[in-house]
């Protein structure tokens, strides 16, 4: 299917307009209300029924080439916070009858967070439980779509309020298995698969032992044309060697999966942070000898870089995005948000991330401004807004969100909801453990957004 560029980059509405999105989908909705909600003067059910028509039709409106249908449905139940409550008995019979209550497979759940719970810690408890229940559900598996006061307001904003009505289509679009958009052809990678990782510390006690620390790790995939794929999770022991042992196991896990053969693959590998050299070097040698690739490059990105980039030629000095400084044949400065085709695209103030090679097999030079390409390109990938590139890109930035889900969610809630499986890898002659995370359901859709 031919795609235009404003398809690919700086204006992914016009492009789903005129062109359709890359991979059609049927979007079921069903709308959880809590009474709660209704009962302390939040939501009402004009309001909530108001809504669901404006949402309907933003789908459709943004959608209309190529969405297949839209079903939406309203469901009410009683105090939705028993998900949450320190009675665990009280939180299983919640978890009951939503089960009961949500009747479609493979469905978009939808529902408030209140301004009152969103800043707090049950608020971030109640997402992350919603987020995840969905996973563990044992009768019909669904994805849960949060929203906030913010989108209510945005019902009477006229065209300001539309950018987030929006927004809040393409993602449930997303969650639904449609793919909005891909890169365009002048923007395919040099690479068949891209990985983001990310790590999270999680601290939980064991019995009288007092606290103990694990890393749960998150391997995004991404196509050369900057689909999203799937992920592999990961839990592991807070040593660097065990790390960076689980990431070349995870990605193990996906090149195996893929189409192609190993030895025909190029891989970009994305990191925040850097590892110590004297572990990158025992982490390049288990990468080597697990994964027989033609290539990998392996990159650290990271923000907080001290640059800040003008543009004086234009009134508003904004640089213009794709903008990048190579300061040695290993490590470049690039500004991802900021003008471009004289449309201002940015999500605040423009500032340069950070490009360091960390390892190629190939000419770093060569090698440095392939990743600089994919991390430019990837940025425009962002499948949760339509009006704003991201900062980081979209592996990375994918990769925090579920780690930072990970963190958040309760011990008993990630045992259910998916399936451990211990997992060896031969580093010399000591083999290291660690376990992998299968998802119960919807491995192969972004259902973390």
């Amino acid at each position: 299917m031919p795609y235009g560029d404003e398809h690919a980059h700086y204006d992914p509405y016009l492009g789903l307009r005129l062109y359709g999105p890359y991979r059609p989908t049927k979007v079921k909705i069903i709308h959880l209300i809590s009474k709660e909600w209704i009962d302390q003067g939040i939501l009402t059910q004009n309001v909530a029924e108001y809504f669901e028509q404006v949402l309907k039709n933003h789908l459709r409106h943004l959608f209309e080439r190529d969405i297949r249908e839209v079903e939406l449905k309203r469901v009410n139940i009683n105090e939705i916070t028993s998900l949450i409550s320190e009675e665990q008995e009280k939180v299983r019979e919640k978890e009951e009858e939503l089960s009961e209550a949500i009747d479609e497979e493979n469905c978009v759940v939808l529902t408030l967070i209140p301004p009152q719970l969103r800043a707090t810690r049950r608020g971030s408890l109640l997402y992350s439980k919603l987020k995840i229940l969905g996973l563990k559900n044992k009768k019909r598996k669904f994805v849960v779509q949060c929203y906030s006061q913010h989108v209510l307001n945005a019902l009477d904003q006229g065209e300001e309020g539309k950018f987030v009505l929006s927004n809040l289509a393409l993602n449930i679009f997303a969650k639904s298995g449609g793919i909005p958009w891909i890169l365009s052809s002048s923007y395919k990678l040099d690479y068949n698969i891209v990985f983001g990782v990310v790590w999270s510390i999680k601290r939980v006690t064991s019995k009288s032992t007092g606290p103990t620390i694990k890393y749960y790790g998150v391997t995004h995939i991404f196509d050369d044309r900057g689909a999203w794929k799937n992920f592999v999770t990961f839990a592991c022991r807070p040593r660097a060697q065990d790390l960076l042992s689980s990431i070349v196991g995870s990605l193990r896990e996906i090149v195996s999966d893929s189409k192609f053969a190993e030895n025909e693959s190029k891989i970009l590998l994305l990191l925040r942070e850097r590892p110590r050299r004297e572990v990158m070097e025992r982490f390049l040698k288990t990468l080597k000898t697990n994964i027989d690739t033609s290539r990998v490059d392996v990159v650290m990105v990271s923000e907080g870089a001290p640059l800040r980039v003008y543009n004086p030629l234009v009134d508003n000095y904004l640089p213009p995005r794709g903008l990048f400084f190579e300061l040695s044949d290993d490590l470049a400065y690039m500004v991802t948000t900021g003008i471009y085709k004289g449309k201002y695209v940015g999500i605040g103030t423009p500032r340069t991330i950070r490009i360091e090679l960390l390892h190629t097999t190939e000419k770093k030079k060569v090698a440095l401004r392939g990743a600089v390409k994919a991390c430019y390109a990837l940025t425009a990938m962002n499948w949760r807004s339509l009006f704003g590139s991201l900062r980081l890109p979209t592996p990375i930035h994918y990769a925090k969100l579920m780690a930072q889900l990970l963190r958040i969610c309760l011990e008993d809630d990630i045992n259910e909801a998916f399936d451990f499986e211990l997992k060896k890898l031969k580093i010399t002659d000591v083999e290291v453990e660690w376990d992998l995370l299968k998802p119960k359901a919807f491995r192969d859709r972004p259902w973390f957004i």
